[in-house]
């Protein structure tokens, strides 16, 4: 017994495409915004944490760079005034780690140990994301 040809339309496709898309918003990536988001709201007298912990700007090579490539007259000054220098080459606040004020290393430490954590939670999702879909046996 042989079945008929199924007749190719666009709208079967876009039918079949959204369905995909829902499924993966709904088991995979929802989960993953709400692991990535940060709920914590924090209010700060320190500019550069501030900017910080907001992720305009993040620390890294004894050097802070701007997400936008561009900094705020506010967190410029404030840079400047806990002695780091301007680099035109690196577009970048240079000063070394230990010449850090402690709220800043602080900052700088708690945002690393976050994003560990976010990633470890991540990775776990998706391992165990990964371990439902392969147990599944489908049939189209």
């Amino acid at each position: 017994m042989e079945l008929k040809p199924i007749k190719y339309k666009r709208a079967y496709e876009n039918i079949v495409a959204n369905k995909i898309i829902v499924w993966l918003w709904a088991n995979i990536f929802k989960e993953c915004f709400t692991i990535l988001k940060s709920n914590t709201i924090y209010n700060d007298d320190s500019v550069i944490r501030e900017a910080l912990q907001n992720g305009t700007i993040y620390y890294q090579d004894n050097a802070f760079y701007s997400k936008s490539g561009r900094f705020s007259n506010k967190v410029a000054s404030e840079l400047e005034k806990i002695g780091a220098k301007y680099s035109k080459h690196r577009k970048a606040y240079l000063i070394d780690k230990s010449k850090l004020p402690m709220n800043v290393l602080w900052a700088i430490d708690t945002l690393k140990a976050q994003t560990a954590q976010k990633v470890l939670a991540l990775q776990a999702f998706l391992t165990h994301q990964l371990g439902t879909l392969t147990r599944k046996k489908t049939c189209i």
